[in-house]
């Protein structure tokens, strides 16, 4: 069985479904809040400048597997 979680980018409000264990995620108020791939290739650009980006697990935006 597999499920998919469908929320909303916290940072462009884009609905998304996501892996909930996988999904990028930023923390507001201690709760992890799901990023869509675009914003986090921003946050990315912001925050790692002429770093190595953070990468995105291959099935941050895939069903998860339940059992």
């Amino acid at each position: 069985m597999y499920m998919f979680v469908i929320g909303h980018c916290v940072a462009c409000e884009t609905q998304l479904t996501f892996n909930p264990d996988r999904v990028p995620s930023l923390r507001v108020n201690g709760v992890r809040e799901p990023l869509c791939r675009g914003c986090h290739a921003e946050w990315n650009k912001i925050h790692r400048p002429g770093q190595e980006p953070l990468a995105i697990h291959e099935d941050a935006y895939e069903p998860q597997e339940v059992n």
